[in-house]
């Protein structure tokens, strides 16, 4: 069999976003996460990778060119392609979990109800020896949600599970949407086991069912079954979609800005003058001193 080589000319043209292809890198095998720096043209300039040591540099450079040359025909030099590897530390843009810090409900008995409101943040991020890890990225929460339906069975199971899910909704980036789909109880191996399947609504159109479980124990409580399960089935997303932190230096840069701004200006009507009035006003006087003691008078030798 013979293989004839395919005509780029009969390749339509496709356009993507530098994102996409940043997240496409970071699900290869190793990687951490990734940034590319682009020409106002749109080439591809440089491709800086984070990695661990589980794979060599130069497997992850193969990986990157093949990945882009695949999937969109995006031919990339090597030499454009850096990778810095680190070790003890874990992919923590990948595998941010959160916990529930405050949790509140009102049942309705005579109207068969219940409301909930919690509050959730991220745990905090650990290295391999247990050592707690500070990523400025990470957005320190809370986020808060609600819900309220049924008070029984698998529909109290769902409230729970929304309410856990308006709260993560609020710390994803724009276009990523977290919605319940379905919380069920089934008999596995002569246990009941609460399943939450929730759909995961991404950029473009794109989505995907998430699936968590957690084993219903005797006692527990419906409601915190079902946020649980929906916390079992986020997990492994969570990190990715989230909306990354700012800055605490870029932030309180804006802020000494916004002051600065505020207090440069004189108040509007007063007649007072302004900070640059001001300045401009001992410079002129200090110039003005400064020639004097310079220029003796003609009179004098």
């Amino acid at each position: 069999m013979k293989l004839e080589p395919e005509s780029h000319a009969a390749r339509p043209k496709r356009k993507v976003s530098v994102h996409v292809v940043e997240d496409l890198i970071r699900e290869l095998p190793a990687v951490l996460d990734a940034r590319l720096v682009v020409n106002p043209w749109g080439g591809v300039e440089e491709v800086h990778v984070l990695a661990d040591r589980t794979r060599p540099a130069k497997g992850i450079v193969r990986d990157v060119e093949s990945a882009l040359m695949a999937r969109w025909g995006l031919r990339i030099d090597r030499k454009k392609i850096s990778v810095a590897q680190v070790r003890g530390l874990p992919p923590a843009d990948k595998f941010v979990r959160v916990k529930v810090t405050r949790l509140s409900l009102s049942q309705d008995t005579v109207a068969g109800r219940v409301r909930v409101e919690l509050e959730i943040a991220p745990e905090p991020q650990r290295d391999r020896l247990g050592r707690i890890i500070l990523d400025p990225e990470i957005p320190e929460g809370p986020w808060h949600g609600r819900a309220e339906g049924p008070s029984l069975g698998d529909a109290a199971r769902r409230v729970g599970a929304e309410a856990l899910l308006a709260a993560l909704n609020q710390a994803l980036q724009d276009g990523h949407w977290l919605e319940c789909w379905a919380v069920e109880t089934h008999e596995v191996g002569a246990h009941p086991v609460v399943t939450a399947l929730v759909l995961y609504r991404m950029p473009r159109g794109r989505q995907q069912l998430l699936c968590g479980s957690v084993v219903l124990k005797e006692g527990d409580d419906a409601v915190q079954a079902g946020i649980r399960a929906a916390m079992d089935a986020t997990n492994r997303i969570f990190g990715r979609a989230m909306r990354r932190a700012l800055p605490r230096a870029a932030g309180a840069a804006q802020a000494a800005g916004a002051a600065g701004a505020g207090s440069s200006s004189g108040a509007p009507g007063t007649g007072e003058p302004t900070q640059a009035e001001r300045e401009a006003a001992a410079a002129g006087e200090a110039g003005g001193a400064e020639g004097s003691t310079r220029s003796p008078s003609p009179g004098r030798k």
